[in-house]
């Protein structure tokens, strides 16, 4: 087996485990060399990245996250308010995949330098490849 650093960094942040299985599943069928760390609200998303609350910091950083909008605890635009405000994080690049089709939600993250905003169970392909176009940048 290949070595953490051979692999894609890729951090998942969704509280929906559905979602989760169908992220992977993708993930497997087109080969991608993913090492995925899941967390289920952006709290425990940025207490990954700084390593606090029991934490283990990630390591490398992720190239990728993908990110829900509509959690528990913290959402992914107060996520993306915290995240974008520390520059050592300025160079992950952000895919927004949500339930959500709220123009004020997509307004809401123009700002913060996301790659792409795709609405589940109707952007799902469009959403792959844009993640498969992106991972290509770190082959």
């Amino acid at each position: 087996m290949a070595s953490a650093n051979n692999y894609i960094h890729v951090l998942l942040v969704e509280d929906d485990d559905v979602d989760v299985m169908s992220i992977q599943r993708e993930f497997k069928k087109f080969n991608l060399p993913v090492y995925l760390n899941i967390a289920k609200n952006g709290c425990e998303a940025l207490e990954m990245l700084y390593g606090i609350n029991n934490h283990k910091k990630l390591l490398p950083l992720p190239q990728l996250i993908i990110l829900d909008i509509m959690m528990p605890k913290m959402d992914g635009i107060q996520f993306l308010e915290n995240l974008r405000s520390d520059h050592q994080f300025d160079s992950i690049k952000i895919i927004i995949f949500t339930t959500s089709s709220n123009e004020a939600d997509k307004k809401a993250v123009r700002d913060f330098n996301v790659s792409g905003f795709f609405v589940k169970n109707t952007q799902f392909n469009d959403f792959f490849t844009t993640c498969r176009t992106l991972m290509q940048d770190y082959q």
